[in-house]
């Protein structure tokens, strides 16, 4: 068996996870960071959903087992004033009228949350 460093980054934490193959030359579920370019300079240092780097379900559920069970999915509080949410769970139905009041009238304080 071969051993190999996944590294995820999750909300601006970097977690590290050992995956074992059973042949080392089988590809591994895990792909390198995808390199993008902000204010002339590259950059690889952050895997978003979507890219070939973000952890397929699996490879999720192996590293949230890692800690606990305690890797959150963020669904942004705006989301509320759309009808859809696309992110790590898939499309999700998020419109709510309520919700969507609240965000809409506090979305400016730096109280709210």
């Amino acid at each position: 068996m071969a051993n190999r460093l996944a590294r995820f980054l999750i909300g601006g934490w970097l977690f590290a996870q050992t995956v074992i193959a059973a042949d080392p030359d089988q590809q591994s579920d895990v792909a390198e960071l995808v390199t993008r370019t902000w204010k002339g300079k590259r950059y690889g240092c952050k895997c978003y959903f979507g890219d070939a780097c973000w952890p397929r379900p699996k490879a999720w559920d192996a590293l949230n087992a890692t800690v606990g069970g305690s890797l959150a999915v963020y669904v942004p509080p705006e989301s509320a004033c759309h009808n859809f949410f696309n992110g790590t769970l898939g499309t999700v139905s998020t419109y709510d009228p309520a919700k969507c009041a609240a965000v809409t009238a506090n979305y400016s304080s730096e109280q709210w949350v």
